[in-house]
């Protein structure tokens, strides 16, 4: 209003003006409206003074010319002229930085203008007005900041005074009827939607939305009830600035325990206390979830084969309020392969989460069980990668009904969603044979998967292509393995110019062509080699031609403390019931030295038989022939009259009879020996002499 009117006769204060604003608000959820700060804000001149519950916040006072104002209601923050003022926690003498959610405040203006020149005031401001005439009923989440993916509906019902029994000492409750509109209200601005209360006088809302029923009288009373609360989802609801108690189906009284309602009571409601419309017409009812029904979703990066340094981003969409996938951009933190903690953003608008490395994992806390949840990976150049290949963990979350779903998180359960991606490489692949000096047989090699399934690829390696190949563009993790013709029973997994064949896995025996002699080797797969640029990954399959050595020990027999020299031998091949032809001789050089010992290498495996040519001196010549057997694993038998022969240190003992000495005829040893028996024939006579005598003077 202007100070003086037009015919006063003042002349100083004809252009002069004041204004004053004045009205009550509500404190919104963390202060914010639709996702934005609640904030008060104002530009112009000249005094100007902003009075929150009656304390100055804002002062502008004095003639000046254009200044700014602002109070943030989300942070407590005030600034004039863009210079930080004392905040409404430092005026109100609080611990927190702003307002209490959900709480009822006044605001004043004071405007002044007192110059005679131009004028400007701008005022804006996004703070609700407090509801009259009116009940809400609030729901929200007390430990979790998931609201808006909670689609469960929570069920209440509200109780008014009968109006015809008002004044009654006893007051008599309604519930508010079936049929009844409300309006709905969604993070704490009211929309055009209308609902109805439901049959059993029921009316739901989700987390984060409110019921407000208009044109009560602010004199009755009333109170409100959420209903139908299971104890292992939410096991405990606060109403704030309210007291509130719990009840079970039999409208028994609930104890609680620290707090909480014991899950033993496994459905229970939660009661407001009474109180008048006009004194309180807002209940914010706000549930604690059970540790049971809070669960994490998490995502991890996997690399099959090689690993890479390149970062790989992920779109994440949790089941909205209505039910259907909305893009997730709340926070989330990141772990390493141990569990350590690395870091912790939030996801953009559209669900993105972006720079995970292999072996990270995204972690998404606080989500409600019963949400579903999609994970898509945002492709990686297709000329590099694979498509990637995306698995649940089995166990960790129930199955989702939404189209498009991973899954649904379960009570007690983490979901776990596991992103495996493969490089694409140029895969080359080499065949070594121990035996170098000799020519051998070309031979196939079959791709696979590195689950052993067979896809169809081979390559022919020969002395044309010097026993190298390449598969091209294929799968870091794949492998190459050397292919054998199938035997009786076996299924082909190859089929090369109509016949079949199969992969020789490691260290099996194959029978391959050197110098046109079949020749068995055994087959082992080295571990790849990865070029510098990740592009290139070579696999050698090494060929090593089995064979072993055959050591014996030559012993007097009865007595293998005396080792026998120059004892020589002969090995034969040997036909399959040991058999064998002169001509099948292997070598006639074996001769033991002077530890009795001999050794035959190169012996491949198959029979043999043994005999000795020569005996050591002194000893005879043995007719015996041992048989020997030299097995695949390179180990040797070896039996002689079907009976397995002594060893020691893996040496065979072979035995030889020792000769009795005699003297040589016409020696000088014989003299000896003469007269021995000459002294030995005299004793006898003399000896019958004697007896003869005693015999005649006894007759």
């Amino acid at each position: 209003m202007p100070y003086s009117s037009w015919d006063d006769g003042a002349s100083q204060n004809k252009f002069a003006f004041g204004m004053m604003i004045s009205f009550e608000f509500l404190q919104p959820k963390n202060g914010k409206i639709n996702g934005q700060d609640m904030v008060f804000s104002f530009s112009g001149d000249d005094d100007v003074w902003v009075f929150i519950d009656n304390k100055l916040v804002l002062d502008l006072g004095g003639v000046h010319e254009r200044a700014t104002g602002s109070i943030n209601f989300a942070n407590g923050e005030v600034y004039v002229n863009n210079q930080s003022n004392p905040t409404l926690s430092s005026v109100f003498n609080s611990d927190s930085d702003t307002f209490a959610d959900y709480t009822s405040h006044s605001l004043k203006l004071f405007y002044m203008e007192r110059g005679r020149g131009d004028s400007n005031c701008s005022i804006k401001f996004n703070l609700p007005p407090r509801p009259t005439n009116s009940i809400e009923i609030v729901k929200s989440l007390a430990n979790s900041d998931k609201e808006k993916y909670t689609s469960t509906d929570f069920q209440f019902k509200a109780y008014l005074e009968d109006e015809e029994d008002r004044n009654q000492e006893l007051v008599q409750y309604n519930a508010i009827p079936e049929g009844t509109p409300y309006r709905v209200k969604k993070n704490d601005s009211l929309t055009d939607e209308v609902r109805y209360v439901g049959a059993n006088n029921i009316f739901t809302l989700k987390a984060g939305e409110s019921a407000v029923f208009e044109g009560i009288d602010s004199g009755l009373w009333f109170y409100a009830e959420e209903v139908g609360i299971l104890s292992d989802q939410f096991d405990r609801v606060d109403i704030t600035d309210w007291k509130v108690t719990y009840h079970d189906l039999n409208e028994k009284l609930v104890e609680t325990s620290n707090g909480k309602v014991p899950e033993q009571t496994e459905t229970y409601l939660a009661r407001s206390e009474e109180k008048t419309a006009g004194n309180a017409a807002r209940v914010e009812f706000k549930n604690t979830c059970n540790v049971k029904n809070l669960r994490k979703l998490r995502i991890t990066k996997k690399m099959n084969g090689l690993s890479t340094t390149d970062k790989f981003s992920f779109q994440v969409y949790l089941t909205g309020q209505n039910g259907q996938f909305i893009p997730y951009d709340g926070g989330y933190e990141v772990i390493n392969k141990a569990s350590k903690f690395l870091r912790e953003g939030n996801a953009s608008s559209q669900g993105i989460i972006s720079d995970v490395a292999p072996d990270e994992t995204i972690v998404i806390d606080q989500i409600l069980s019963g949400t579903e949840f999609r994970v898509n990976e945002i492709e990686p150049d297709n000329s590099r990668y694979e498509k990637p290949i995306k698995e649940v963990e089995e166990g960790s979350c129930d199955r989702g009904r939404v189209t498009g779903s991973d899954g649904k998180i379960a009570l007690e359960k983490d979901a776990h969603v596991i992103i495996t991606n493969t490089l694409k490489v140029n895969l080359t692949v080499n065949k070594v044979w121990s035996d170098t000096e000799i020519k051998h047989s070309s031979i196939y090699a079959g791709l696979y998967k590195a689950d052993g399934t067979a896809l169809r690829s081979y390559v022919e390696l020969s002395e044309n292509n010097k026993y190298s190949d390449v598969f091209r563009n294929v799968s870091s993790s794949d492998l190459v393995y050397e292919l054998r013709p199938v035997t009786v029973n076996e299924n082909a997994e190859f089929t090369i110019h109509g016949k079949g064949y199969v992969k020789v896995k490691e260290n099996d025996i194959i029978v391959a062509k050197a110098n046109n002699t079949d020749t068995k080797y055994k087959v082992s797969y080295g571990e790849k080699a990865v070029s510098k640029d990740g592009t290139m990954i070579t696999q050698t399959i090494t060929n090593t031609k089995i064979v072993t050595k055959l050591n014996l020990i030559k012993i007097e027999k009865n007595n293998k403390e005396h080792l026998l020299r120059n004892a020589e031998f002969a090995l034969y091949t040997a036909n399959d019931n040991y058999t064998y032809e002169e001509s099948n001789l292997v070598t006639n050089k074996i001769k033991t030295g002077s530890d009795g010992r001999a050794t035959v290498n190169g012996l491949v495996p198959g029979k043999y038989v043994l005999k000795e040519t020569k005996a050591p001196d002194g000893y005879s010549l043995s007719a015996n022939v041992w048989q020997v057997l030299v097995k695949d694993d390179q180990s040797v038998e070896v039996r002689l009259n079907g009976y397995k022969v002594d060893t020691e240190d893996g040496a065979f003992f072979i035995e030889n009879i020792k000769l009795y000495s005699l003297p040589s005829t016409g020696g000088s040893g014989i003299y000896w020996y003469m007269i021995s028996g000459m002294v030995l024939m005299s004793t006898a006579a003399w000896i019958l002499y004697k007896n003869k005598c005693k015999e005649v003077l006894g007759k």
